[in-house]
């Protein structure tokens, strides 16, 4: 009797543990939703580093990472005030229960590039340094979907812009639409397979598709081969299936040397995709991707 009756006291504690995050997730994502990030108009470089993009140096930096609906810092000494706890997901679907912080200001390149007024996850002891460089921080959604940025990705700079500001975009551009500010999501053709993928920044290959969706591209696409190989997420890993074609048809164009990994959480379009063009520009107050090459 009495076991039955801690066997009823632990899943009456578990079931409020429970509604408890899911409140505290929904409150977390109201808060990031309104809240007005500032974000520093400039132009500034950027670095490759281990095949995504990102700001300041090989010792150091920041990762800009579409694929994160939220911006996580690792580094110590920030200003910072205790908001609430909340889920997070990483790249292979896996989650946790971590803090997340207000940050009234932090300084992502030199004197030059600031954001105020950020909500984000802070863990200093998530992200260690490896092999003699150290992730500060990464950029996600809350960042990148408050403003416009023009990348030049042969020269790499990157120019932060108001939500009004326009560019001269030739009519030859791609053009890639999503709807949801946190989730760039769009609709991707890979020769006759038709689905949805997430434009993500933080990925280094060229997509991301499931078995199914590899195995359709697969009996049409002969020449190809491929790798296991081990794939990091934010705070987990595991061991993907690599494919390599030598031509691949994207939307309505051929593509040389494309890399195709297994993924079982969601379809992504990578950086290593994007860096095929010299130029992208992100529409943020339009919720559109253009990319383009220079003019021969």
């Amino acid at each position: 009797m009495l076991q039955k009756q801690k066997k009823r006291n632990f899943i009456i504690v578990a079931i409020i543990v429970l509604f408890v995050v899911i409140l505290l997730n929904v409150f977390v994502n109201i808060l990031i939703h309104f809240n007005k990030v500032k974000i520093s108009y400039t132009k500034i470089p950027f670095i490759y580093t281990k095949g995504v993009m990102a700001i300041g140096n090989p010792k150091e930096y920041f990762i800009m990472d579409s694929g994160a609906p939220y911006s996580y810092f690792y580094k110590n000494g920030y200003k910072k005030s205790f908001v609430a706890v909340s889920w997070v997901y990483d790249v292979h679907g896996k989650r946790k229960i971590a803090p997340f912080f207000f940050f009234p200001q932090i300084e992502c390149y030199k004197s030059q590039f600031f954001l105020s007024n950020l909500i984000g996850e802070y863990d200093v002891h998530e992200a260690s340094p490896k092999n003699n460089s150290f992730v500060a921080g990464i950029l996600g959604m809350d960042v990148i979907g408050r403003a416009n940025w023009h990348f030049d990705l042969s020269n790499c700079t990157m120019e932060s812009l108001p939500l009004d500001s326009v560019i001269k975009i030739p009519s030859d551009a791609l053009v890639w639409i999503y709807s949801d500010n946190r989730t760039p999501e769009v609709k991707l053709n890979v020769c006759d397979l038709k689905c949805k993928a997430l434009i993500d920044f933080g990925c280094n290959v060229d997509l991301c598709l499931d078995s199914l969706q590899i195995a359709k591209i697969c009996k049409q696409n002969k020449t190809y081969s491929t790798l296991i190989d081990t794939t990091f997420g934010l705070f987990s890993w595991d061991l993907t299936e690599n494919y390599y074609f030598d031509s691949l048809k994207v939307g309505n164009r051929y593509y040389n040397d494309v890399h195709i990994s297994n993924h079982k959480f969601r379809n992504l379009i990578g950086l290593r995709f994007f860096r095929r063009f010299d130029y992208l520009f992100w529409d943020s107050k339009h919720k559109k991707v253009y990319v383009w090459n220079k003019e021969k």
